[in-house]
């Protein structure tokens, strides 16, 4: 196998534990709001050692962001693909939106 395959294949793994660790660190806030959350029960959640997440993140914090952006982003490219005739009917589309993303 060449460096190049080994090297995406790294970035591949590294972005699909970042992602289990952002589904863990949702689970835990929903399950648990702010007050549960900790890196121990993140990393417990996803399945990996705690060591892992702080490879990836350098706090539980940086999680939080990372999840803001991440929703963030998610939400403004959702609303991008709709015309509003009114900021009514965006407001009700930003509320649907974000009901379907809780769930």
């Amino acid at each position: 196998m060449g460096d190049t395959m080994k090297d995406d294949l790294r970035i591949k793994k590294g972005l699909e534990t970042k992602y289990r660790i952002r589904a863990a660190a949702t689970t835990i806030l929903a399950r648990e709001g702010m007050s549960g959350l900790s890196a121990k029960k993140i990393a417990d959640e996803a399945g990996i050692s705690k060591s892992n997440i702080f490879h990836h993140y350098h706090s539980v914090d940086d999680i939080l962001v990372d999840l803001f952006e991440k929703i963030t982003l998610e939400t403004a490219q959702s609303l991008s693909s709709f015309e509003f005739s009114s900021l009514e009917e965006f407001f009700h589309a930003l509320g649907e939106l974000t009901l379907n993303l809780s769930e």
